[in-house]
């Protein structure tokens, strides 16, 4: 197997993501589990053992690694899968907030993982959700991607180097301008 691309740590302001272990199992299962959070995402079972198995086969995965984010102050606040794709693209799945988690979160881990893919030289990132999801689909849109396809179930959107670049500059003009 290939050396994995994706570093097990990736630092923003405020928010860390680090990889996931196997003793991130019990909180990543009560995010999967939380019926608000999970109604747009593939079903999963109760078994934390299997939850364990799976991460586990995800580790083995080339370019690919979950992430727990966390606060500042080191707690748990969520997770991402991130992946990195042989055509250069970036994927970024399944971004699941706990309850309590600061304001703006969202919007740091997209700044992270933006920061990460253009210091990579990646060409632009991929997303989607499922069409019902509007709460996932205005983030995107915020984030600086495009709707590129959608479907009765399914909603692609992409965003390129550019798009990143322009969100990453509005994002620190923010921050700047509130210092």
């Amino acid at each position: 197997m290939a050396g994995n691309r994706v570093p097990p740590l990736l630092v923003g302001e405020g928010l860390r993501m680090r990889a996931a272990t196997a003793a991130d199992a019990p909180f990543i299962l009560s995010l999967r589990l939380d019926p608000g959070k999970n109604r747009h995402l593939g079903p999963t079972g109760a078994d934390l053992a299997q939850q364990v198995a799976w991460m586990e086969r995800m580790e083995r995965v080339p370019d690919h690694r979950y992430f727990i984010v966390e606060s500042e102050a080191g707690g748990p606040i969520g997770t991402l899968r991130l992946q990195i794709g042989a055509d250069g693209h970036f994927g970024a799945h399944s971004l699941i907030l706990a309850e309590g988690a600061p304001r703006g979160a969202a919007m740091e881990v997209a700044r992270i993982v933006y920061d990460f893919a253009l210091c990579r030289g990646l060409a632009g990132g991929r997303f989607e959700t499922r069409t019902d999801n509007l709460r996932a689909r205005l983030y995107f849109e915020r984030i600086g991607a495009r709707l590129v396809t959608d479907d009765e179930r399914h909603c692609h959107y992409e965003v390129t180097a550019e798009g990143m670049r322009r969100f990453l500059a509005g994002r620190r003009g923010a921050v700047a301008a509130a210092r």
